[in-house]
């Protein structure tokens, strides 16, 4: 089996996934995407570029980058993700890619986990059509999905290329969708990751630094939708909605007991909207205000101007966020004292005669002195005293 052949067909005895799960080289990949519920491991940096790649349907199972990365992809790993990814780098290195609701990674999570990945050197623009869901990650989340660790590079970008219906632009996904969250408890969790890339443009609908848009949250019976530790370091731009980390959170029908929960999480990059509806955490956050459970909480954030959230039916339960001009400085790091050398006390001992020193006794043992080879007898009182000294003194 070669690159050049590998017909991705899942579950074709043809092509036989790599042995112990060790993916080397191109064949390796295309083969294990063929058993797209297996466990996987990345043992070195890997070019795809010589070959084409088509999009498998699903992933199910477990891709363990081990630090490594991915080059040479122009399309993403697959439609819909149930599996997990990890330590791992998808390098666009400078690709412009013109798209329809997707990501890199994938089009859609469904309850999957990414965790330690980063996405770099990706410009997704996209294509004509209206409804565009995008972001570096993925199109869409659904319930259960989790990302943790992750990041986007400074060096990629989200944005649109004209005028269009609908849009929502993500860091990384474009929009987070609640089908049954009763089942999972939340939507969809993101912890300790953060955004570098620049998103949105003022021709687009609505932007946020990690998610673009959060729909369909009237489906959020119990738990909800949190975003822990995690922070938007680049610019966010719309036409209508612009948020630091979330763009839009919305409902027709209010949001059951769920909750949206921002903690200690952080926005300094600039945001704006040319409807001037932006905020640093989240822009249009609108639920029914019959929902007396459902709680809007942004604890321990750091923003630039103070300006948390806006357009929002429910005030938002907001403790101890401060400015970013409020945090102390940091203190540069200063690289630990070297120990001191050990003092040469061999310079000490140059006695007439230019002697030879064999030993340096340990302090306090009786009858230890200077073992020396001296032809001098100038030295006969000072080994005597020395001899004298030691044994009664110390």
């Amino acid at each position: 089996v070669t690159a050049a052949t590998v017909v991705l067909t899942p579950g074709d005895d043809e092509n036989v996934a790599p042995a112990n799960g060790e993916i080397r080289t191109a064949d390796d990949f295309y083969c294990a995407m063929c058993r797209p519920d297996g466990d996987y491991r990345l043992m070195n940096d890997l070019d795809l570029s010589a070959a084409g790649f088509e999009t498998i349907p699903l992933w199910s199972g477990s891709f363990d980058g081990q630090g490594h990365a991915i080059t040479g992809l122009a399309v993403p790993i697959c439609r819909i993700s149930s599996g997990s990814f990890s330590n791992l780098t998808l390098d666009g290195e400078g690709a412009t890619i013109h798209v329809i609701r997707r990501g890199v990674f994938c089009e859609t999570v469904r309850g999957g986990a990414f965790t330690n990945c980063t996405v770099r050197g990706w410009s997704v623009r996209t294509a004509a059509g209206s409804r565009n869901d995008v972001g570096l990650f993925a199109a869409v989340a659904e319930e259960g999905s989790v990302f943790s660790g992750c990041t986007t590079a400074a060096d990629c970008e989200v944005g649109q290329e004209a005028q269009q219906v609908d849009i929502n632009l993500g860091g990384f996904v474009g929009k987070l969708t609640a089908t049954n969250a009763t089942v999972y408890g939340t939507v969809a969790v993101f912890d300790g990751c953060t955004n570098n890339a620049a998103i949105g443009s003022e021709t687009v609908t609505q932007s946020g630094g990690l998610v673009g848009c959060f729909a369909n949250a009237s489906k959020l019976d119990v738990g909800g939708m949190a975003i822990d530790d995690c922070a938007n370091l680049a610019d966010v731009t719309a036409n209508t909605y612009a948020g630091g980390l979330v763009g839009t959170a919305s409902s027709n029908g209010g949001w059951g007991t769920g909750k949206f929960q921002f903690f200690d999480s952080m926005n300094t990059g600039a945001v704006s909207a040319v409807s001037t509806t932006n905020a640093e955490i989240v822009a249009n956050c609108s639920f029914s205000s019959t929902s007396a459970t459902t709680t809007l909480v942004v604890s321990n954030c750091v923003t630039v101007t103070g300006n948390l959230c806006v357009s929002c039916s429910k005030t938002p339960v907001a403790n101890d966020n401060r400015l970013l001009s409020e945090l102390p400085p940091e203190e540069p790091d200063t690289p630990p004292e070297e120990p001191e050398a050990p003092q040469d006390l061999t310079a000490q001992l140059e006695f007439v005669g230019n002697p030879t020193l064999e030993r340096w006794p340990a302090r306090g043992v009786a009858n230890s002195v200077l073992d020396i080879e001296v032809n001098d007898d100038r030295l006969f009182f000072a080994r005597f005293f020395g001899r004298f000294f030691t044994r009664f003194f110390f």
